[in-house]
């Protein structure tokens, strides 16, 4: 690639949406006072590519009048940075080095935890190999500094976890985490700032952990 071409007619969201139901009549249904991404009948899809926490009045809404709700929740672990001149052409391109796993839904749960187990919710978590497209517009000698963000697109879906009830976020957890601090357990999972308290508390939450202990000054928990 070497053009940016009709990238900016495509998202993240939009290809997904497309995925999980081509016929476009079937999008952005409004239920209610909401707008579903995806409603075919009874079933719904919801694409979050950001903060779960902001589905929680939707969700609540979807699962008490009885539909179907299946949560897409994207991760983008693979991706390669093109950076474009303001005519389009692409100057350079690089993988970029900081890579999310598929860890990071689980401070994500934490606005949602009260629904995961209902009979009526499924969440997928989607790894993906992404390409991400940045115009040298800023500021700096390189243009870097606070350059637009034009566009975000998938390449491929790589792993696919479905979340239907707590323990499937248990099996979520990496086996040698046993009893840890929250040092211990930002360096298993590879978390970082507030979302280290997030994921601990939606673990605890969702019964699969408990606070157990101090280490010096530090609380200790213990997979349950």
């Amino acid at each position: 690639m070497n053009h940016i071409g009709t990238l900016s007619e495509k998202s993240i969201h939009a290809q997904l949406k497309q995925l999980f139901q081509p016929d476009p009549q079937y999008h952005e249904v409004k239920i209610g006072r909401y707008i579903a991404d995806v409603c075919v009948d009874k079933k719904i899809v919801e694409i979050q590519t950001g903060q779960l926490f902001k589905l929680e009045k939707k969700l609540n809404f979807y699962l008490e009048n009885e539909y179907q709700v299946t949560v897409v929740y994207p991760i983008p672990q693979v991706n390669t940075l093109h950076w474009c001149d303001t005519e389009g052409e692409i100057v350079s391109s690089r993988k970029t080095t900081k890579k999310k796993s598929l860890y990071h839904i689980i401070p994500e749960l934490m606005g949602i935890t009260q629904f995961v187990g209902h009979p009526n919710l499924v969440i997928k978590v989607l790894c993906l190999q992404c390409q991400e497209i940045r115009i040298l517009d800023g500021y700096g000698k390189d243009k870097k500094n606070r350059a637009t963000k034009y566009a975000k697109i998938m390449d491929c879906i790589l792993t696919e976890t479905v979340i239907s009830n707590p323990n499937d976020v248990k099996n979520l957890l990496p086996k040698e985490l046993g009893r840890f601090t929250a040092k211990e357990f930002a360096k298993h999972l590879g978390l970082k700032s507030r979302k280290i308290y997030q994921g601990i508390h939606s673990l605890e939450t969702l019964g699969l952990i408990e606070k157990t202990g101090k280490e010096k000054r530090a609380g200790v928990w213990s997979v349950v």
